[in-house]
């Protein structure tokens, strides 16, 4: 599978894609999971920080399927936050890709990482959204970076302060190319 990959500059635009991709993500995630309540779940491992989650599933055993799952959201969560501080238009595509290649249990899934100093109170905020529908990547979305499937092999990227990506997928072979406008 090949990627092409087309880049708008500036912050305006990093805000008016942001908007967009949340409201492509949500209608995408309201479309596919059915109203359940949230299970929260507090995820620990032995060496690393406790991971806080809220989790809406069609899966009624959730718990049992999501400890293969916390290694990749860790990881994503990691990048993310690489991404937001770092705004490395190489490491964004990278990024990328990894995130269109994994696949997850095959149900409906929205994750909240929640940040641990206020986890589970009246004051809680999330560190990253995942959006899961039939075991792929249709949304990831963290403070300043936001991911998202708007359409079958499209995709969207977005980075505060840098601008966006369009992200094609199509059969061929590499090499990626990159456009971006004269500024």
């Amino acid at each position: 599978m090949a990627l092409r990959i087309t880049f708008q500059p500036g912050p305006q635009q990093s805000i008016e894609a942001s908007r967009y991709f949340t409201e492509v993500s949500s209608d995408i995630m309201s479309s596919s999971l059915p109203v359940v309540e949230p299970k929260h779940l507090l995820f620990m491992e032995k060496g690393r920080a406790p991971l806080h989650l809220r989790v809406w599933s069609s899966h009624n055993s959730i718990q049992d399927g999501i400890s293969g799952f916390v290694p990749w959201l860790r990881e994503v969560a990691e990048g993310m936050r690489t991404l937001g501080r770092k705004s490395d238009i190489g490491a964004a595509m990278e990024l990328a890709r990894t995130w269109l290649k994994a696949r997850h249990m095959e149900g409906d899934l929205f994750v909240e990482v929640l940040n641990p100093a206020h986890a589970f109170t009246e004051d809680e905020d999330n560190e990253l959204s995942v959006g899961i529908v039939a075991g792929e990547t249709v949304m990831l979305s963290a403070r300043n970076v936001m991911f998202a499937k708007l359409s079958p092999g499209i995709f969207g990227l977005t980075v505060a302060g840098m601008g966006s990506w369009l992200i094609e997928q199509f059969e061929g072979k590499e090499p990626v190319q990159c456009f971006s406008p004269a500024a």
